[in-house]
């Protein structure tokens, strides 16, 4: 987990307050836990990967998968 999120900097947006439609910010999701890429203005890129990329619910999954993702341009 230290090592997949190495260098990676998380905002959490609480969807009980911001609202489960926000595509008027860019950020538009249908599920969660959800993770946008933001360019250097902390606008989203349109990249983005949700919890059904990993499988099933463990630290393992998450780090395997979430790593690459993290570190991929």
């Amino acid at each position: 987990m230290v090592a997949a999120l190495d260098g990676v900097y998380l905002l959490v947006a609480d969807v009980d307050e911001w609202g489960w439609t926000m595509q008027e910010t860019g950020f538009d999701f249908m599920g969660i836990p959800i993770f946008f890429r933001l360019d250097e203005n902390g606008a989203p890129t349109g990249d983005s990967i949700d919890g059904t990329a990993w499988g099933a619910d463990n630290f393992h999954n998450f780090a395997v998968t979430m790593g690459p993702w993290f570190s991929s341009p």
